[in-house]
């Protein structure tokens, strides 16, 4: 109904409100500008095996502009990293780390390790230009050799 959505609406613009505050200087005058930060708990998953939205949906909802970046490909090395034994913390863990069996592992080689650029609310020159600063520091980054992240 109209209501529910009112209503619904006045609590997202409450956590909006809310969220303002991260951008805020600190009592030291320090300031985050932008936040940078995973994509996603794992490399580009195959279409039908992502399973969720965590790293963004909270975004979305505070309506803050955020884009993603290419960091590197995926490598035979890192393919053949072993997850530590562990109970799942909850159910997207448990799907994270069966996404990481030595089957579905190897179909990440090739694909993309992307990171996350987060600006605050109508700040979308801020995101943009810091974007283009992180995707210069990864371009160097990747020109050294042997440098992985």
């Amino acid at each position: 109904s109209v209501d529910e959505v009112v209503k619904l609406q006045a609590q997202r613009i409450a956590l909006q409100k809310e969220a303002l505050q991260i951008w805020r200087p600190d009592a030291n005058g320090n300031e985050i500008h932008v936040l940078i930060c995973p994509a996603a708990p794992h490399p580009v998953a195959l279409v039908d095996r992502w399973n969720s939205v965590n790293y963004t949906s909270a975004f979305n909802l505070l309506d803050l502009p955020a884009g993603v970046l290419p960091v590197r490909s995926v490598t035979k090395e890192d393919v053949a990293v072993e997850l530590k034994e562990g109970k799942a913390l909850n159910g997207w863990d448990k799907t994270n780390q069966e996404m990481w069996g030595a089957k579905e592992r190897k179909e990440y080689l090739g694909s993309m390790l992307s990171v996350q650029v987060v600006a605050p609310r109508l700040q979308e020159r801020v995101l943009v230009e810091a974007m283009g600063v992180v995707d210069e520091v990864l371009k160097g980054i990747g020109k050294k050799a042997g440098s992985r992240l």
